[in-house]
Order: structure tokens, then C-alpha cells, then sequence
């Protein structure tokens, strides 16, 4: 018998090589596709990233597989070289598109934030008063709205809150009110961009500061009487508030 026509596994060495080579074909058309498909076929390129990682795990497991530990590295490193080609290919035919998808993006995250900015009052967080016209003349104008109630709120002897304490301590007693009327009317902003566009009168409580420490809310209740009870409650909550600023409390 002669050794030389036999390799490692029992194979004749032609049907060895014919294999071998269509393997190398099978590889190299691997190698190719991702390149293609890096030109072709995607337009993101995060995703074009991910894709190619997936792609070289597959084909470095294949290889290690049938062809051995030796082939392996050298594959490895052929499919390590074309997916970095086939990146930095995508990364130059989709350039503009990437540019164009970022620019995009900042546009709508810009004008989310102006939206926030047109209504919502930076202080306290919660919608300004012309908001609140908008939001509660659409709740009223509901013939099925009979339970919506409007109320105002106000913080006593607040003058006297920035005049002793100074302004800092009047924001933070403004923003503290605010944190308890929105907890206790049960008002949810959700998202502060799109609330208003998914404002739904027949269930949404709104709150908004009209100015200073005057706030107005509109909030859903079975009766007169349940909304003075939820106001008591408010009130009550309000009183129990400790505000801490600089070694000075407001109680």
C-alpha cells in the first residue's frame, strides 16, 4: 500500500484534494457574498456590523469543524480581513445614508425637546397655562365628560416664603407642591413629547401652573364632594412636606 496516497483520515489523497477544493470554493464564496451583501444589500451600518460578526462565527466554527485546526487560522484570519473590507466598503457606499439617518434623528429629537419646551413649564414640570385651555376645552366640549372638575391651588404667605428664605427656596417649595399635586390628582405625563397629541379628555387628569405658586388642574371625580375630599387630601399631604435647603427648613 502506498502511504502516500493515504492521509491522516483513511482518504485517498485526490479524493482529499477534491474535497479540499470544494471547500476553498465554498469558502471563498462565502467571502465574496459577504462583501457583496456589504455594498448591496444593507443600510444600516450597526446591523451590517452584527450580520458580518454572526457570519464570521459560522464560518470560523465550519471551518475549525471540517477542515481542522490548521486551516482554521488560516481561514479565521481570511474571514476576519474580508468582513473589516466589507465594513469599511459598506461604511463608504452608505455614508450619506448614515449622515442623512443621523441628521434625522436629530431633528426629531430636537423637536420633541421643543415641544416639551412649548408646553411645559421648566420649573415644575408641569403643562403651562395655555396648554391647559387647549387640553381642558377639549375634555369639556365631550358630552360624555359630566365628571370633570377644575380646581386652583396656591401656596400661602409665598411672598413671605422668598422674602425670608430666599428664591431658591420658593422653586423648591414650587416644585415640591407640584411633585405632591401630580401624585395625588393622579396625573400621568407619560411621554412628555406626545402628551398632548395622546391626550384623552375621558380619562386624563390634568395639572399646570398658571404662575408664580398658582397652580389649575382638571381631574375626573365621581362628585363634588369626592373632588373637596381629594382636596382636603391634598392639602393635608401638602402640610406634612419638610423643604430642606442650605441648613434651612420650610415646614
Amino acid at each position: 500500500m502506498n502511504l502516500d496516497k493515504i492521509n491522516y483520515y483513511g482518504v485517498s489523497r485526490a479524493d482529499y484534494q477534491a474535497c479540499q477544493e470544494q471547500i476553498d470554493r465554498h469558502a471563498t464564496t462565502y467571502l465574496v457574498f459577504v462583501v457583496l451583501v456589504a455594498v448591496l444589500l444593507t443600510d444600516k451600518f450597526w446591523t451590517t456590523g452584527a450580520f458580518y460578526l454572526a457570519m464570521l462565527l459560522v464560518f470560523s466554527f465550519c471551518s475549525y469543524y471540517f477542515k481542522g485546526p490548521i486551516m482554521w487560522e488560516l481561514d479565521s484570519f481570511n474571514g476576519l480581513t474580508f468582513t473589516l473590507v466589507a465594513l469599511a466598503l459598506n461604511y463608504i457606499v452608505q455614508r450619506e445614508r448614515i449622515a442623512s439617518f443621523l441628521l434625522f434623528n436629530k431633528y426629531k429629537e430636537n423637536q420633541r425637546e421643543l415641544r416639551v419646551q412649548a408646553n411645559f413649564d421648566y420649573l415644575s414640570g408641569v403643562i403651562l397655562r395655555s396648554t391647559f385651555m387647549d387640553l381642558s376645552q377639549k375634555a369639556i366640549e365631550q358630552p360624555e365628560c359630566t365628571d370633570f372638575f377644575i380646581g386652583l391651588v396656591d401656596i400661602d404667605y409665598f411672598k413671605q416664603i422668598n422674602d425670608n428664605y430666599g428664591r431658591r427656596m420658593g422653586d423648591l417649595a414650587i416644585q415640591r407642591l407640584s411633585q405632591c399635586l401630580e401624585k395625588g390628582l393622579e396625573v400621568d405625563y407619560r411621554d412628555l413629547a406626545d402628551f398632548v397629541e395622546k391626550f384623552d379628555p375621558a380619562k386624563d387628569n390634568v395639572l399646570a401652573r398658571l404662575g408664580s405658586d398658582e397652580f389649575v388642574f382638571a381631574c375626573h371625580c365621581p362628585s363634588e364632594a369626592a373632588c373637596l375630599e381629594k382636596m382636603q387630601g391634598l392639602q393635608a399631604a401638602f402640610a406634612k412636606e419638610e423643604i430642606a435647603l442650605d441648613g434651612q427648613r420650610l415646614s
